[in-house]
């Protein structure tokens, strides 16, 4: 499936960009083919990867050895909606 992330990176890349998943339980780590662009101060990144659900994993962007951005990424099959992650649980806003 195809997928894009939108973040603010800590820096905007110039180059080629290495998108790194490790999923949390295992810490298997994969490279991930990707292309960005940057518009209104935020990096776009689109990519295809098979996520199984209720996984957890560990992204990091790098280019060349400098990372770009270093956060976690939640899967799930819900609808999109507003949540606070606190010790594991999610808590839903109306």
């Amino acid at each position: 499936t195809t997928h894009t992330l939108v973040l603010i990176p800590r820096y905007y890349p110039t180059g080629d960009i290495i998108l790194e998943l490790t999923e949390d339980a295992t810490q298997t780590l994969e490279t991930v083919s990707n292309t960005y662009g940057i518009a209104n101060g935020e990096l776009s990144i689109v990519f295809d990867y098979d996520f199984t659900d209720k996984y957890k994993y560990t992204i990091t962007l790098k280019e060349l050895t400098e990372i770009v951005y270093r956060g976690k990424l939640i899967v799930t099959d819900q609808e999109p909606q507003d949540y606070k992650q606190t010790n594991n649980l999610y808590t839903y806003y109306e």
